[in-house]
């Protein structure tokens, strides 16, 4: 009886034992964390590891090796942290997967990667996880919105905003954001970070000539040529009419030209009369490069043209009188005031001579320099420049005015005197003391000196005086 009680009881533990080792040790459940999976996009999955074992076991999770590149075309890469972890007896661990799914893929179609969950302590523990990801158009990858007048009037600039929504866990930067309709095509930069929504402002300025109707207005997000994002708005386009005119003159000495431009700046035909007045003498002086109508209204002479314009054109009427009786007189005025404008203008002189002066020490020969300010204005930062031959010796004190620099070279001395202003109509005189060096007779050259000073447009303009003599007589 004994011996069929401890049976019965051991038959019982072993049932025990055989459940509690095919109960379920550890527990796998997974869920996507981004809503939306786009191609090139990263999606992030939480794995939970359960541990219902009676002692601590050490989870790993890795890829399945045959769903990632080079093995998987559709998964670029797949990252796990942590890599393993160790989990208490009946408890619970978070990995997170990221999955990198590739830039070609096929988009509106699930695709399904695998994971592997195994525990260290026991071999026999292997469990596979699929993770699946519906893959949407990469145009939906940022979802573009805009609040724009359904009418348009050409040529006008229009102000419209433009809500962004970033729906991937990817900061982009320097995106492409075309904005087009028609002849009108703009192109700006956006940046947009992960799961952002931000709205810009934007400018549409259709093309003055497009013409009255419905048309569509394409906005299109690229990152590097991959279409992000795109939206379709139907607009109207107002008609318009601006008809704009205007008139420059260009007269000449024996010419007056007038110029007439009509321009429909609008998107509708326009049909318009010009006129010109013109005096009876006139007429016969005066051609136009599109031929007119000569008509008498009050008295008054007109040269007339009835235009008709189309969306965008641009018509010129040229008129042009010339004079050419009057061409020799012209002639003769415009060179007689060139002449006097020439002469005014070189009437800036200086004028370089040698004279033999006497005091009490005797003889000696001075240098004199006159510089004469005969234009209407007043001459700025003036170099005066002369030059003495070596065979020429100088006295160190000057008479009116000392050099600025005396340099010497070669061939002599050069002395650079210099005069912040030389007021109109005003004189200044330079002297200094020279004397030969050799007992020389006959006639003495001097080389002549000059003027120096900045003109009109940053000019450099130079005045030279004459060449000074003078004759020595020998001293024997």
């Amino acid at each position: 009886m004994i011996l069929k009680k401890s049976a019965v009881i051991l038959f019982i533990l072993i049932i025990l034992l055989v459940t509690v080792a095919s109960a379920q040790k550890i527990e796998v459940t997974s869920a996507r964390v981004d809503n939306k999976a786009f191609p090139g996009s990263e999606v992030l999955f939480i794995l939970k590891v359960k541990n219902n074992d009676i002692r601590e076991q050490t989870i790993r999770v890795t890829p399945d090796p045959f769903s990632v590149a080079p093995f998987s075309d559709y998964i670029e890469s797949i990252n796990i942290k942590p890599g393993s972890t160790n989990i208490a007896q009946n408890e619970e661990s978070v990995f997170q997967v990221s999955i990198k799914y590739a830039l070609n893929l096929k988009p509106e179609r699930a695709y399904t990667t695998n994971v592997v969950v195994k525990s260290l302590q026991d071999e026999n523990f292997r469990e596979v996880s699929q993770l699946t990801s519906f893959i949407m158009s990469p145009g939906d990858i940022i979802n573009i919105k805009a609040d724009i007048n359904d009418e348009i009037i050409p040529g006008i600039d229009t102000k419209f905003d433009v809500n962004f929504k970033n729906n991937v866990n990817e900061d982009f930067s320097y995106l492409d954001f075309y904005v087009i309709s028609g002849d009108f095509n703009e192109k700006y930069k956006v940046n947009i970070k992960r799961k952002e929504e931000i709205t810009k402002t934007f400018s549409l300025n259709l093309n003055q000539e497009t013409l009255p109707g419905d048309y569509e207005l394409f906005l299109r997000l690229f990152k590097d040529g991959s279409l992000k994002g795109e939206k379709v708005i139907n607009i109207k386009v107002k008609p318009s009419s601006n008809l704009n005119e205007k008139t420059s003159r260009e007269s000449r000495f024996l010419t007056n030209k007038v110029i007439i431009t009509k321009s429909n700046n609008g998107n509708l035909f326009v049909e318009k009369n010009v006129k010109y007045p013109i005096g009876s003498f006139e007429r016969f002086f005066t051609k136009t490069t599109l031929k007119g109508e000569y008509i008498k209204e009050n008295q008054e002479n007109y040269l007339s043209w009835d235009l008709k314009l189309k969306p965008g054109e641009e018509i010129n009427i040229e008129i042009e009188t010339d004079y050419t009786s009057l061409f020799f007189t012209v002639v003769v005025f415009v060179i007689l005031i060139s002449l006097i404008y020439y002469v005014k203008s070189r009437s800036l002189r200086i004028i370089k001579k040698i004279i033999t002066v006497k005091d009490d020490k005797g003889h000696h020969l001075k240098v004199v320099l006159t510089i004469q300010n005969n234009t209407n204005k007043n001459i700025n930062d003036l170099k005066i420049i002369d030059l003495l031959p070596a065979l020429i010796k100088h006295y160190s004190n000057f008479g009116t005015l000392e050099p600025k620099h005396i340099q010497q070279g070669s061939k002599g001395l050069r002395f650079v005197w210099e005069l912040k202003t030389l007021h109109s109509g005003e004189e200044r005189v330079i002297t200094y003391k020279i004397e030969p060096q050799l007992n020389l007779f006959g006639n003495i050259r001097l080389p002549p000196a000059s003027i120096q000073f900045t003109g009109k447009g940053n000019r450099l303009v130079i005045r030279r005086s004459n060449i000074a003599r003078l004759e020595l007589k020998s001293k024997h």
